[in-house]
C-alpha cells in the first residue's frame, strides 16, 4: 500500500548487464495453482517468479496485485494469493494497482497514454464504480481511495461514493497522486510552470491542506511517489549537478537527499514501509533500470539483481513493499511479476 505504481513499459528502454542461467516462467492460467520456486538473483537475493506481467502492490496478508495478459495479449487485473494467479474480471485493459489489508482493491487504467477510462474498488468478487474519466492510484486500510482527474487539474480522495477535492494553490496548474496512508495523508506532485520547461513539485495534503514538500536551492524538481502511516514520503529530486536524480526521503516534511544507485544516473523511489525501507528502480550506467532496496549494507542503495535467464533481462521495478519486507515489482521490461524476499 502506500505506493506509486509506474508500469515498467513506460520506462526508456536501455540495456541490461547479461545474467547466466535460466529459470523457467510458471503457467500463469487464472485459478491455476503452479508450483512456484524460489531462486538467487544475479545479486543473490531470494526472488520468486509468480507470473507473466507486472506485480503492483503487495499487503501485510502477502496478497499481490497487479496484471498479467489473457489470451488476447490484453491486460488482465489479477491477484496472486496462495500461490494461485486469480483474475479479478475487472474490463480488460485495466490493472490491479493496489490493495489494503481487508482485501480491497483498486483497479484502474495504466498511466498515459491509456485511456482514462473507468476506476473501480474490487471487494470480495464484486466491483464498485469509482468514476470514469479518473486514474485512482492507492487505498489505505479505511478505504479511502486517492487518485487524480483526467478533466480537471485537482485530484481527489474518494470514500463510500464521495469525493473530496485536492485543490491547487494558485501558483500550480497541475495534480497528479499517487498514494495515500491510513491517516488520510496523500502524497505526489504538482506542476507549477504551464511552459515546455514545466517543473515538478512534491507535495502532501492532509485534511483540506496542501503542503509543498521541502527543496533545498540547487535542486531542480522534486516529486513524491510513497507514503507511509508515519508520514514518511519517498520520491526523488533532480540532482543539483547536472544529470540524474537522487533518492529523497521527507521525514514529516525535511528533506534527506539519499544519493543514487550509480552517480550520475536516475534514481526513483516509488514506495516506503513502516520501518522506513524504500524501494523503486535506478539507471546503473546506462543501462537498464535496476530494481532496488533502501536502506541495504552500509547504508547504501541495494540492487536486488533478477532471476538467472536471458528471458528476465530489462527494466526490473520495484513497486511495493510491506512491513514484513516483502517487495513486489517486474523484470523484463514488464513481462514478469517478480517477489523478492531479501
Amino acid at each position: 500500500m502506500h505506493a506509486s505504481r509506474i508500469p515498467a513499459a513506460t520506462l526508456l528502454l536501455i540495456m541490461l548487464t547479461a545474467c547466466e542461467g535460466r529459470l523457467t516462467p510458471p503457467d500463469v492460467t487464472p485459478g491455476h495453482r503452479p508450483q512456484l520456486s524460489t531462486v538467487l538473483t544475479d545479486q543473490g537475493i531470494p526472488v520468486t517468479v509468480l507470473g507473466e506481467g507486472e506485480a503492483l502492490d503487495i499487503n501485510e496478508s502477502g496478497q499481490v496485485v497487479g496484471w498479467s495478459p489473457n489470451e488476447a495479449g490484453q491486460r488482465v487485473a489479477v491477484m496472486w494469493q496462495d500461490g494461485a494467479m486469480i483474475d479479478l474480471e475487472a474490463p480488460a485493459g485495466l490493472m490491479a494497482y493496489a490493495i489494503n489489508n481487508r482485501g480491497q482493491v483498486v483497479i484502474a487504467p495504466g498511466p498515459p497514454p491509456d485511456p482514462p477510462t473507468a476506476s473501480y474498488l474490487w471487494e470480495n468478487g464484486t466491483l464498485t464504480l469509482i468514476g470514469a474519466n479518473l486514474r485512482a492510484r492507492d487505498i489505505n486500510d479505511r478505504g479511502q481511495v486517492a487518485g487524480h482527474y483526467a478533466d480537471s487539474p485537482n485530484g481527489f480522495v474518494w470514500e463510500g461514493g464521495l469525493f473530496t477535492a485536492i485543490e491547487l494553490l494558485p501558483v500550480w496548474t497541475r495534480t497528479v497522486v499517487f498514494a495515500i496512508n491510513n491517516r488520510g495523508e496523500v502524497a505526489g506532485r504538482v506542476q507549477d510552470d504551464p511552459g515546455p520547461d514545466r517543473q515538478w513539485l512534491a507535495f502532501t495534503w492532509s485534511n483540506g491542506a496542501t503542503t509543498p514538500l521541502e527543496l533545498p536551492d540547487g535542486y531542480r524538481w522534486s516529486r513524491a511517489y510513497g507514503i507511509n502511516n508515519r508520514g514518511q514520503a519517498i520520491g526523488n529530486v533532480g540532482a543539483p549537478v547536472c544529470c540524474g536524480s537522487h533518492l529523497a526521503l521527507w521525514d514529516n516534511g525535511s528533506f534527506v537527499d539519499l544519493g543514487s544507485l550509480d552517480a550520475g544516473w536516475p534514481t526513483r523511489g516509488l514506495a516506503v514501509n513502516d520501518r522506513g525501507q524504500a524501494v523503486g528502480t535506478a539507471q546503473v550506467a546506462g543501462a537498464w533500470f535496476s530494481a532496488f532496496l533502501w536502506p541495504g549494507p552500509e547504508n547504501r542503495i541495494m540492487n536486488l539483481g533478477v532471476p538467472p535467464g536471458r528471458e528476465y533481462r530489462g527494466h526490473a521495478v520495484a513497486q511495493a513493499i510491506n512491513n514484513r519486507g516483502q517487495i513486489v515489482g517486474s523484470c523484463g521490461s514488464g513481462r514478469y511479476a517478480l517477489l523478492w524476499t531479501p
